[in-house]
């Protein structure tokens, strides 16, 4: 903590051995988030601060609400300082704690966007909006298995070189096809369904190889943002159900909730809300409910192969 402006300085009466008196110190003065994730040994060491963050989980079909504690240790630090009026603890502003809680958030918010696209990214993909936008991808990948060995030259026609290098790099680095300087011809994936290529093959190729990094690529590089509404829905309803180990059935003002909270979204649009749902459930990621003539979704049909991939990384 070089910068001034961000530290406060506070003067210590307390014993350093005495955690209990330490970690009430940390609250008072720095706010009841604020935890001691890591006790000092003496006045020369640090003290690791931590933050713990309330989920709020509610359940729209029964109106149930459960609290979550989640805990994240040691996100900063805090060091002592000996001056002529006494011990002094320096610590991060609240300013700074602030920041670090949103961080967490969203770091955590991110990480589930992984265990989506890998327990359901297929499913995303098959989404016409999604799909449609992919057509690039699935024109040179059918080329290929039309004519064997291309040059990159013939498939200018229809779009700019830089856009067509950019894609064919891609499908080379997901091994669908293989570019060597100007010559594409089959990758190792499209060997293997040549002998029974048909409509959907281009398709199947693809999205058997698309990760979290490759589905960055499609939307930040490529522009192919049609995704990002169905990730993030699905994202929304699949964390806080993974935080109570139960599938949540929502009404779409909930999930307009969860999108101000998650993605810092303002006065999301519910009727699109309720378009993506039905949406979803027609790729067999959400299914609907009602109750007292109240439609719900909930993410039910693929909530197992979520939390299933959500404990190798949110645990």
């Amino acid at each position: 903590m070089t910068n001034k402006s961000d530290e406060r300085v506070f003067s210590y009466n307390g014993d350093l051995s005495d955690l209990e008196y330490l970690n009430g110190f940390i609250k008072r003065k720095l706010g009841n988030l604020c935890y001691v994730s890591s006790c000092p040994r003496d006045k020369d060491d640090f003290v690791g601060i931590g933050l713990v963050r309330e989920e709020m989980i509610k359940e729209d079909l029964d109106q149930s609400m459960k609290i979550i504690l989640q805990d994240y240790a040691d996100v900063f630090k805090a060091y002592f300082i000996d001056t002529e009026s006494g011990l002094k603890l320096v610590a991060p502003s609240s300013k700074i704690v602030h920041e670090k809680m949103m961080d967490r958030l969203d770091r955590r918010t991110y990480s589930s966007e992984e265990c989506i696209v890998e327990s359901m990214g297929e499913k995303l993909l098959e989404i016409p909006a999604v799909r449609s936008q992919m057509n690039p991808l699935f024109e040179i990948v059918n080329y290929v298995s039309i004519n064997g060995i291309l040059d990159i030259e013939h498939l200018i026609q229809n779009h700019r070189i830089e856009k067509i290098n950019k894609y064919s790099e891609f499908l080379n680095d997901i091994g669908v096809i293989s570019l060597k300087d100007t010559i594409l011809q089959p990758g190792k994936m499209m060997e293997s369904e040549l002998s029974e290529w048909g409509p959907e093959s281009a398709f199947d190729c693809i999205s058997k190889n698309i990760g979290r990094k490759e589905l960055n690529t499609l939307y930040s590089e490529f522009g192919f943002q049609n995704i990002l509404p169905f990730l993030r829905m699905s994202n929304i309803n699949c964390l806080s159900s993974f935080y109570i180990d139960k599938p949540l059935n929502w009404e779409p003002s909930m999930f307009g909730k969860n999108m101000c909270y998650r993605y810092h979204e303002r006065n999301p649009d519910l009727i699109k809300i309720l378009s993506q749902a039905y949406i979803l459930q027609g790729v067999g990621i959400f299914k609907s409910d009602k109750k007292n003539e109240k439609l719900m979704f909930s993410c039910e049909p693929v909530y197992d192969d979520f939390r299933s991939e959500a404990r190798k990384v949110l645990i």
